[in-house]
């Protein structure tokens, strides 16, 4: 019975061996349990999804940062950054979603990148007051480009001697300019008919300005301070104020009218012109001006190249106490160097003694420079020197100056309704192409800045836009082609004006009151912008159509960082960067302010960008 006990015991235990210790050991769980071992643990097989099995337990994998951990296992994510996805999608929570634009906005490279224009009307300020067109709209290859176009006037004598001659003429200017320009041939005596044209080119056709050569009529104007003194002037077909059509009267417009609520706190014009007309009748009139274009057509082909230089000739005004030659040369030097035109090439010539300064003078016809201004003692048909020192008309014939450029701050040297003028004589017998002079007694203002637009050539403007934004007198002409350039420019090395637009509106603003806009200015060229302005008149403000304020009055005005006005100061930008300029419409602090609408003109800004040397910009507001 014992022995039968026994047995069973063993049996039982047996069992029970086989039923525990005899089984596979189960592996995975991280924990050394009875049957198993070290080695038997730590076999991956036995962990979950990747997990690995570390010190004996099952770790989780370490996932990439395109990855994300699930059940135990690493999952790439559909996307993690837009270059994963097509390129009309973008990557957003990991799933490439397909991009929504505009409807002016096309896809590039994960982007809604904007057409720089899919109508006429996203060009409207695109340039500053100017007509533009878009052109390949709703496309990449658009582009806003400027309505222009250029008028030659021409008497039908000159046009029948030099068809050819002025037909060149025309073509080479549509080839640098890239537009429009329009002939008109007729026996011109009435300037009524010739602003006609001028007015629908400007209004329709984006008229930069007009070329007059032979024999075109003239216009006076009477003085509002001496009624007596007519004053002969090409204003009339620059300036496309309605007012100066009701001021107008065979050949004569009246000053004083045009005074009567004028909307300029200056003379302003809208297009430039540029004369064409010999010293001499007949053939040997129309043999001067057949020279001049083929001199003109030469040099734009490069046949006939200028030095980079510039002489600067004064003569000794001490005879007149306010213009003493120890007082005015500082101003000169700084004149000159304000042109930014000439890096140490620009010669400074001043002389006492008046036959050493006309023989000096004399001594630079032989010169081939860019530039030569010359500021003596003039007549229509000569310049004095000093005592019994002259030089006349067909002395300059003789001599044949060969600047591109003469700058004749002389008196009435520009009055071309006499022969043999002083400027006919230098634009016709040397190598000019271009001649700026007075046509009656004029006192020429020795500022620093007035060279500041002349120095715009340097960004490959043509001339005769440099003399629309320089002139602001009755009397200063432009003897030549105004379409010419002095220099060539590489946009893509240049900086690049970008506004959101040059009209600010600031709505309705109460009396007594102040607001403020932030206005972004970037530069999205290759080389620093810089913006600054000449005069400090240059902020003009109307009220109801009206001039309301002097620029010191004004409720407009703005600031930018620790300078506080754009009239005096300037802006500079680096490449691809911006800046805020804080434009303010002030109802607070200006005396007498009343309701209205107010228009505020920033005119004159002069930029660095040669798509854009001068910019305007409108502000409006109403105050209530």
């Amino acid at each position: 019975m014992m022995k039968l006990k026994n047995i069973l015991i063993i049996v039982f235990l047996v069992l029970v061996i086989f039923i525990f210790g005899c089984r596979r050991p189960v592996c995975g769980n991280g924990i050394i349990e009875e049957g198993e071992t070290m080695q038997t643990c730590c076999e991956d097989t036995g962990c979950l999804g990747e997990q690995t099995c570390e010190f004996h337990r099952c770790i989780d994998p370490i996932c990439s940062e395109c990855q994300y951990l699930q059940n135990h296992v690493c999952i790439d994510y559909k996307c993690c950054k837009d270059d994963d996805c097509n390129k009309d999608e973008i990557c957003q929570s990991h799933q490439c979603v397909k991009l929504n634009c505009g409807e002016c906005q096309y896809i590039e490279n994960h982007k809604c990148e904007n057409y720089q224009c899919c109508s006429d009307a996203d060009c409207e300020n695109f340039y500053a007051f100017k007509e533009s067109r878009c052109i390949n709209p709703a496309t990449v290859d658009s582009y806003c480009k400027i309505v222009s176009s250029v008028a030659i006037f021409v008497d039908r004598n000159t046009y029948s001697s030099l068809n050819y001659e002025i037909n060149r003429l025309k073509e080479d200017i549509i080839y640098d300019l890239d537009t429009e320009v329009y002939i008109y041939s007729e026996d011109w005596s009435d300037p009524e008919e010739i602003r006609k044209i001028i007015l629908d080119k400007y209004y329709n056709n984006g008229l930069l300005g007009s070329i007059l050569i032979g024999n075109i009529p003239y216009v006076l104007y009477r003085s509002a301070i001496k009624p007596s003194q007519l004053i002969l002037s090409d204003f009339y077909y620059t300036d496309m104020d309605e007012k100066i059509d009701k001021c107008y009267k065979e050949g004569i417009v009246e000053r004083l009218c045009m005074a009567e609520s004028h909307i300029r706190l200056w003379p302003m014009t809208e297009t430039w012109v540029g004369r064409i007309k010999p010293t001499k009748g007949d053939q040997e009139g129309i043999e001067q001006i057949r020279n001049y274009i083929n001199r003109n057509h030469n040099y734009r082909k490069g046949l006939i190249k200028y030095d980079n230089k510039a002489n600067f000739i004064y003569a000794d005004f001490s005879i007149e106490p306010n213009y003493t030659l120890e007082r005015i040369y500082p101003q000169f030097e700084r004149m000159v160097n304000n042109s930014r035109l000439y890096k140490g090439n620009a010669k400074i010539i001043f002389e006492k003694n008046s036959s050493k300064l006309k023989n000096k003078v004399i001594n630079t016809f032989k010169d081939q420079n860019e530039l030569t201004f010359l500021a003596v003692h003039g007549s229509p048909r000569s310049d004095w020197f000093g005592e019994s020192e002259y030089l006349y008309s067909e002395d300059i014939e003789n001599l044949k100056p060969n600047s591109m450029i003469y700058d004749l701050a002389s008196c009435s040297n520009g009055a071309f309704n006499v022969e043999d003028y002083m400027a006919g004589a230098y634009l016709f017998s040397g190598n000019a192409l271009v001649v700026f002079a007075y046509s009656v007694i004029a006192v020429v203002a020795y500022n620093e800045d007035i060279y500041t637009h002349i120095g715009q050539l340097r960004l490959g403007v043509p001339i005769g836009k440099v003399y629309r934004n320089r002139q602001s007198s009755l009397v200063q002409h432009l003897f030549g082609d105004p379409t010419l350039k002095l220099r060539a420019v590489r946009l893509e090395d240049a900086p690049k004006l970008k506004v959101d637009g040059f009209v600010v509106d600031f709505g309705e603003n109460p009396i007594g009151n102040k607001k403020e806009i932030d206005y972004v200015i970037k530069n999205e060229g290759n080389s620093k912008l810089i913006i600054n302005t000449v005069r400090p008149g240059s902020l003009v403000t109307k009220l109801n159509g009206n001039m309301s304020f002097g620029w010191a009055h004004t409720p407009f005005y703005c600031k930018f960082g620790s300078n506080s006005d754009l009239r005096s100061n300037k802006i500079e930008i680096e490449p691809h960067s911006k800046t805020i300029v804080k434009l303010f419409f002030d109802l607070e602090s200006v005396k007498e302010v009343k309701k209205g609408v107010y228009e505020g003109y920033f005119y004159q800004i002069v930029t660095n960008d040669p798509r854009q040397p001068w910019i305007t910009i409108k502000l409006i507001g109403r105050g209530i």
